[in-house]
């Protein structure tokens, strides 16, 4: 059996994300989910060759959950690049961020939304804010979900309204309750 090596019970899958988090004019964090243990790293870069690769640090949730971070750094300030996540096999689609302007009297869009709990209108006005609005940061004040307490409605209505619609295009910080 040691000969065989270690065998992975399950095919790396990604459970959440990615979101950005933590950006400046020369940095940004990408946060992902995954059910193994698996390596993951960020491929990224300007242009769709994307060509840069910054590896990711695992912090285990639970058997089944552990999240990856990786922080970007070295970035040109004001400037989009693409970028997808990788764990194991799986690779996400190509996405974007931008990072934040040098600059202390550039102009900044922000997002700041509340009290959505788990309404449907959430989801589009994300896609307003990101698309129509073209917001650079967004901030929830909170009450995302009807009980931040409750692990399972948390996850129902936060990852897939925050996270998926908005956290995997523009940065933002989330408080969970008011």
């Amino acid at each position: 059996v040691a000969a065989l090596g270690e065998l992975d019970p399950a095919t790396t899958a990604f459970s959440a994300g990615p979101w950005l988090q933590a950006v400046s004019d020369t940095s940004i964090s990408v946060l992902w989910e995954t059910n193994t243990s698996q390596p993951g790293w960020v491929e990224y870069g300007t242009t769709s060759a994307l060509g840069s690769r910054g590896q990711a640090e695992l912090v285990k949730i639970s058997p089944q959950t552990n999240v990856q971070r990786a922080r970007l750094g070295g970035l040109t300030p004001a400037t989009a690049y693409r970028y997808r996540i990788a764990s194991g096999s799986a690779r996400s689609p190509v996405q974007e961020f931008r990072t934040a302007p040098s600059s202390t009297s550039a102009r900044i869009r922000l997002g700041i939304w509340g009290d959505s709990h788990n309404l449907h209108p959430a989801k589009e006005m994300f896609a307003y804010m990101v698309d129509s609005l073209k917001v650079d940061f967004a901030v929830t004040t909170g009450d995302i979900s009807n009980n931040g307490n409750d692990l399972l409605d948390l996850r129902a209505t936060f990852l897939p309204l925050a996270l998926q619609s908005i956290g995997s295009r523009v940065p933002f910080f989330a408080a969970l309750g008011n």
